[in-house]
């Protein structure tokens, strides 16, 4: 599909691998192995997989990439419960970082990815988390406590600055293939 694109105008690519799934959730003895494998697929296979085909097309068309994998702070610590989710993240954060190394290597300055903790958001997710039963996420009540609290970012205002370091990458200028949004917010204060 992204093969039939024409990209003769584009001047840049952007690619956002931001889709993911926090289920399934419990411990491993108890997870279902077809929920376990699209969550893989979805989580972790499928950005690879994308960043790949772009970074093909970039080279063909000979424009510049931006991949921009939208991680978590799951992807620096476990979470009991979460061995799905911290795991797919860890591999993204993983394979953002070792690319970023290879592309530095072969001092392939076309394209640039980065790995993206966009902090705690007000998303759909955040709702199912929630949710969750205590012996599945021993830690519930603490992401109840984010929502109560009002401590959860809007997505608009976290996905404005994304769309903004991609536009204009040289105001977030970073040494690093690993951000986070507060990174990015200290640039636009």
């Amino acid at each position: 599909m992204l093969e039939n694109l024409d990209l003769a105008s584009f001047k840049q690519i952007h690619l956002i691998n931001n889709a993911a799934l926090i289920n399934p959730v419990g411990s491993l003895v108890d997870l279902d192995l077809a929920e376990m494998n699209t969550h893989l697929v979805t989580n972790l296979i499928s950005p690879v997989l994308l960043s790949q085909v772009c970074a093909r097309l970039a080279a063909e068309e000979k424009k510049p990439l931006t991949i921009f994998n939208i991680g978590s702070g799951a992807a620096f610590r476990p979470i009991s419960g979460w061995s799905m989710y911290c795991s797919s993240k860890a591999g993204l954060k993983m394979f953002t970082e070792n690319t970023a190394l290879d592309l530095q290597i072969s001092k392939n300055k076309k394209i640039k990815i980065y790995h993206f903790s966009p902090g705690v958001l007000d998303t759909q997710m955040q709702q199912t988390i929630r949710s969750f039963k205590k012996k599945d996420f021993p830690e519930v009540a603490n992401f109840k406590k984010l929502k109560t609290d009002q401590q959860l970012r809007q997505p608009a205002d976290v996905a404005d600055l994304v769309v903004r370091f991609c536009l204009e990458p040289k105001k977030f200028t970073t040494q690093s293939s690993v951000i986070s949004v507060q990174d990015l917010e200290k640039k636009v204060r």
